[in-house]
């Protein structure tokens, strides 16, 4: 299988427990390096508003001047990665060139999130 991101080939490592216990086996989509710059929000200090990297306790400037002009709107986002040059690339291809099979990339994370 390729990376869907990349093209890069990737070896499928099936593990014998996986084998044994008749698991379904989900391929890679992602290879490792795509990975690599993906940067996780999840162990990382965050803005209560917009899940922003941000080192204080509460919300970043930006959703304080949000919240200042919109008091009554639930400000509370929530972002697995940390938006980097990566992301942002995916977004244009996913959302704006309309390559919808780039979902696949992220599907094991968001359904982890949510169950």
């Amino acid at each position: 299988m390729n990376c869907l991101w990349c093209k890069k080939p990737q070896k499928e490592v099936i593990q014998l427990r996986t084998l044994l216990t008749f698991t379904k086996i989900e391929p890679t989509v992602r290879c490792d390096s795509c990975s690599a710059k993906l940067v996780s929000l999840q162990i990382c200090p965050v803005c209560l508003g917009c899940s922003r990297y941000w080192s204080e306790d509460g919300l970043c400037p930006d959703c304080q001047k949000w919240k200042a002009d919109y008091p009554n709107y639930p400000f509370k986002h929530t972002a697995l990665y940390q938006y980097n040059d990566f992301i942002k690339e995916w977004i244009e291809a996913y959302k704006y060139a309309g390559d919808y099979r780039l979902g696949e990339l992220y599907k094991k994370e968001i359904q982890t999130f949510f169950l």
